[in-house]
């Protein structure tokens, strides 16, 4: 059952560590030329106003997770029945809640619009950038009962190739701002908002040709509602505070420091938006597992997934993180020409940020698989809210602006070891093995995945040939430490069988159409 679950698991990591890597470029491509078009005031006022649309991201996984464990659980007791409950039940909260968030946006999100520090003449054009922002904010809420169905039955190189339609659609975006005359804020705040129009109508398409359980009605039976609504109230609760603690950085930044230091914290975004969405893949290939794996009352199976899912999250984050944060400068030279000040810092910053955070993300899906967050997402709430006044006096005593970055990873920190001790009480999590198989091993195989790139670098003057040098030699490095340090023998054995089995495979094929020849 394991090694089913693990060969398909490597293969939905495949289809999504590919649709990674594609939007990766695009999404760089895309940023370049937007800094390009729209100029350093115009990428600042879009990073606070319109900076919804990026952060969405963050919290479009969470507001799936709640449709996704309900529909995985009953996947896993094989109770079909109830997948069509479950999800116009969603829907139902979707729809409401869809209302709620545009009657915020309209009064208090309007009301602290007008205390931002913006340039008087882009106001009017930066309310309309708002506006349409919250639209594709809406628009995306509205997808999450669909990719969640999508996901739980693991159709995930739809799921790839529609996030690369996407991706290559918001480059069309932004190519087309150089081409129609009109204010580039607005437009650009349009066009986003018909690409989420465009991808909403995809995944509305695929599901009722393919999925019965998404033909939607008002449901008779209120039974799914109850659970559902406290698991999506505490899923939002938490992807809020994270969402909001964001955002209100944004805004403690354009406070202290103005729109120039905003679109230095945007690049960096932009850069998370995309390294996001590799964390997300992993969760997303392993959730169903996961979740169904619990439902299914196999524990050891439950625990070796998980423990599966934090290693691989981090070793495969390690072979994009450690060239990024070493050659960060080079890049950002290629990728914006000229990034704005304090781009650097903010970048390297956020890689650490997010690789700490792939590796302890997994430790939620424990939670999650048992469906009793609340305690959970308030307290690891309330620690993410820490974030916020220290960084205003960080800022207030005149530290730089990417300082609030050191002050994320100092929580996110505090975050990985609260999740390991409470779920060691709460649920007898083998937190303890945890720490010795997957803690010290990622720790093991990171200093040679370091240090030797990092010697390279040194020795190397070039800035082009350096770059290849610490990407060949981080590879090279990465996937040698993996192998002697990070796994153990029957996960080599694994490997190895896997490898022979694909080269007795092409060995056989080319003797075939030898003789056929």
């Amino acid at each position: 059952m394991f090694v089913s679950n693990s060969k398909r698991i490597v293969k939905n990591t495949f289809f999504l560590y590919i649709r990674m890597f594609l939007t990766l470029l695009v999404s760089f491509f895309a940023s370049r030329l937007t800094l390009q078009v729209l100029g350093v005031d115009d990428y600042g006022i879009n990073s606070v106003v319109g900076g919804i649309v990026v952060l969405s991201a963050f919290i479009k996984t969470t507001l799936s997770a709640a449709v996704l464990r309900f529909l995985n659980v009953e996947l896993g007791k094989q109770q079909d029945e109830r997948l069509n409950l479950i999800f116009c039940s969603s829907m139902v909260i979707y729809i409401v809640l869809v209302a709620i968030i545009l009657v915020l946006a309209e009064t208090i999100g309007i009301v602290i619009f007008y205390r931002l520090n913006l340039p008087p003449e882009r106001v009017s054009a930066a309310f309309w950038c708002y506006q349409l922002s919250i639209l594709t904010f809406l628009l995306l809420i509205m997808q999450c009962p669909y990719n969640s169905v999508i996901i739980a039955y693991e159709h995930m190189a739809f799921y790839s190739y529609l996030s690369i339609l996407e991706s290559v659609l918001r480059l069309l975006c932004v190519v087309l701002l150089f081409w129609i005359p009109s204010d580039k804020l607005i437009l650009l705040g349009a066009l986003q908002a018909i690409v989420g129009l465009i991808i909403y109508l995809y995944h509305w398409r695929y599901c009722k040709k393919n999925f019965p359980i998404t033909r939607f009605s008002i449901p008779k039976d209120k039974s799914c509602f109850p659970q559902l609504l406290h698991f999506s109230f505490w899923s939002l609760f938490g992807a809020c505070a994270n969402m909001t603690s964001l955002q209100l950085l944004n805004i403690i930044i354009n406070i202290f420091c103005g729109v120039a230091v905003n679109a230095a914290a945007s690049v960096g975004m932009q850069l998370a938006h995309v390294i996001q969405n590799f964390v997300v893949n992993v969760q997303v290939a392993f959730r169903p597992q996961i979740v169904k794996s619990y439902a299914g009352g196999t524990r050891e199976g439950f625990h070796n997934l998980v423990f599966l899912a934090s290693k691989v999250s981090f070793f495969l984050f390690m072979f994009l993180a450690i060239p990024l944060i070493i050659t960060c400068p080079f890049v950002l030279e290629i990728w914006l020409k000229t990034p704005p000040p304090m781009a650097v810092e903010f970048c390297r910053l956020i890689l650490i940020y997010l690789w700490i955070d792939a590796f302890s993300a997994p430790l939620w899906m424990v939670v999650e698989a048992t469906g009793d967050i609340k305690l959970y997402e308030i307290i690891v709430s309330a620690i993410i809210f820490l974030t916020l006044p220290i960084s205003w006096l960080c800022l207030r005593f005149g530290m730089p602006g990417y300082s609030i970055w050191f002050v994320k990873i100092f929580i996110i920190l505090i975050v990985f070891i609260f999740r390991l001790v409470f779920l060691n009480m709460k649920y007898h999590f083998q937190s303890r093995e945890y720490i010795f198989r997957i803690l010290f091993r990622v720790i093991a195989v990171c200093i040679p995945s370091l240090g030797i790139p990092l010697t390279v670098n040194l020795f190397v003057s070039n800035r082009i040939l350096a770059f290849f040098a610490v990407g060949f030699s981080s590879v090279i490095a990465s996937s040698l430490s993996i192998f002697f340090l990070g796994l153990k023998s029957t996960e080599k054995d694994f490997i190895i069988g896997f490898i022979r089995t694909k080269l007795n495979q092409i060995f056989n094929s080319k003797q075939n159409m030898q003789r056929e020849a």
